[in-house]
């Protein structure tokens, strides 16, 4: 590659940058000796790979509102519960309020940007007077110079804690892995989902609060789950080059 192009046979790091793109895409477009598959097919489906990335991931999104969909139109939980669930939860976490408070004040923040009407506003928020006399609301008070939260109201709060109730029990059970959407997906099954919001919009909105917040845990579990792995793999470099030292 050095010897065929450039002046005395030697390219400028712009040229060798562009020659070898396209060095690595005709080894990729090329077929093997001997194969049955033509290079023009081989193209078509590299070109198309990223598509059919986009199409699966489309089809996860729209079946998880489906899902959501489905919760809120039942009146009765989906899925039973077992007494087993009740019963053996050890390692189920708790959220405490004051945490839960600061997570509803941030989804207050983010619908009101997008909310037009001003009956489900009311729903979700309360007033500044109001909410710096509750207890759960001391966080949000502390930190209103920095964050400007709002005060959640009693039923966005409610089902906020409703939701991490089963968030939380879907990660007692399994390690944070792909499937965790869909696990927290099944515990939610097992609830009566609260609604909130006007009765015009109530649907629309708590579907709209349900998938802020479980993708906005799956985002924190991710973080952490991440976090936590590269401090193992630090442990165990650090314990390899402790052993060659000695």
């Amino acid at each position: 590659m050095r010897y065929s192009c450039g002046g005395n046979d030697h390219p400028d790091p712009k040229m060798f940058a562009q020659v070898y793109r396209l060095a690595t895409s005709f080894s990729l477009i090329r077929p093997p000796r001997g194969c049955n598959v033509s290079g023009t097919n081989l193209l078509r489906s590299l070109v198309e790979a990223k598509e059919v990335l986009t199409i699966s991931n489309k089809a996860s999104r729209d079946s998880w509102i489906r899902s959501i969909d489905d919760m809120l139109e039942s009146n009765e939980p989906i899925l039973a519960n077992s007494s087993a669930d009740a019963d053996h939860d050890y390692n189920e976490a708790v959220t405490s309020d004051a945490v839960q408070s600061y997570i509803a004040g941030y989804i207050v923040r983010k619908l009101k940007k997008i909310l037009k009407c001003s009956n489900c506003l009311q729903c979700i928020q309360m007033s500044g007077e109001a909410g710096k006399q509750l207890q759960r609301n001391d966080v949000i008070c502390k930190m209103d110079l920095y964050g400007g939260l709002l005060f959640a109201s009693d039923e966005l709060f409610s089902l906020t804690k409703q939701l991490e109730r089963c968030v939380l029990r879907a990660i007692s059970r399994n390690l944070t892995n792909l499937d965790t959407i869909s696990e927290i997906a099944v515990e939610l099954k097992k609830e009566v989902i609260m609604k909130v919001g006007c009765f015009e919009h109530q649907n629309k909105l708590t579907l709209k609060i349900i998938d802020i917040y479980v993708v906005m845990r799956a985002h924190f579990l991710a973080k952490s789950e991440n976090k936590r792995y590269d401090e193992a793999k630090i442990r165990t470099k650090r314990k390899k080059n402790a052993k060659l030292l000695s």
